[in-house]
């Protein structure tokens, strides 16, 4: 019981932690921001501001070296010689870059960055398909 409590108040002060860290990284945002705008006013006094879309936040995957997991994903279907899911690959892949398999929010990652890279490529191609889970092959 003790342990399980001492879990539970290290997690609270790491999220804490990373809390005050955000916040203070947004206030910091805020400000560049603001500088800017002022910037444009100095360009165009009469530019409305408030007519600025903001572009959709992505975090960018440091995960994979550009063509990586398209690389590794044919190596794993080429050694598997049978259809598998996205997450059997991407299980395969995490073991081969020595990736914590049981970190959920890394699996989720991994997981869409090789279901972009099972999309665009044309070698790629489903033999099964469920309701829940498609099964690949090389085509």
């Amino acid at each position: 019981m003790q342990h399980v409590l001492s879990q539970l108040i290290s997690k609270r002060t790491e999220l804490k932690a990373e809390m005050t860290y955000l916040i203070e990284k947004a206030k910091e945002l805020d400000n560049i921001i603001e500088s800017i705008d002022v910037s444009i006013k100095v360009f165009d006094p009469n530019f409305n501001i408030d007519e600025i879309r903001d572009k959709r936040y992505t975090r960018k995957s440091h995960l994979f070296k550009h063509g990586e997991a398209n690389k590794m994903t044919l190596d794993v279907l080429r050694k598997a010689n049978k259809p598998l899911t996205t997450r059997e690959i991407s299980q395969e892949i995490m073991k081969k870059k020595d990736l914590n398999h049981e970190d959920l929010e890394l699996c989720k990652n991994v997981e869409s960055k090789l279901r972009a890279v099972f999309y665009k490529n044309q070698m790629l191609k489903v033999v099964d398909e469920t309701e829940k889970q498609k099964r690949w092959m090389i085509a």
